[in-house]
């Protein structure tokens, strides 16, 4: 899992995606190639709404420099409702339950347009 996110680079073998061999040197290159994570621990923001958390890093910006409100939740609200995610865009992520805040994980995860999803599940 840590291999194919770029956080660690392999000891042997090969990565192929789409029939072609590839090198994953970080986490930016597994994102670029598809592959999205979701960690078992949590990396959400408390007190930052269910739009911020999905669109962290990449929240939609007016023509003053100031983040779009009104096209961040639309934003929000459309791979929300793509997933059938019963969650307001607007709500905090420390009002959700954890079952919502893994749903917003995993919407955030899937907003990058990936090809391969790995989910971090803890065993018992």
């Amino acid at each position: 899992m840590h291999i194919l996110a770029g956080v660690l680079r392999p000891d042997s073998g090969r990565i192929v995606i789409d029939g072609r061999a590839v090198d994953i040197r970080n986490p930016t290159d597994g994102q670029r190639l598809g592959i999205s994570i979701v960690h078992q621990e949590l990396s959400l923001f408390p007190s930052r709404s269910v739009a911020e958390n999905i669109l962290v890093g990449r929240l939609p910006v007016s023509r003053l420099g100031f983040v779009d409100d009104a096209a961040l939740h639309a934003r929000a609200r459309e791979l929300l409702d793509a997933f059938e995610a019963p969650i307001n865009s607007r709500e905090l992520i420390r009002n959700l339950s954890f079952s919502l805040c893994q749903l917003v994980e995993i919407v955030k995860a899937l907003s990058f347009g990936g090809k391969v999803l790995i989910l971090d599940v803890g065993l018992a």
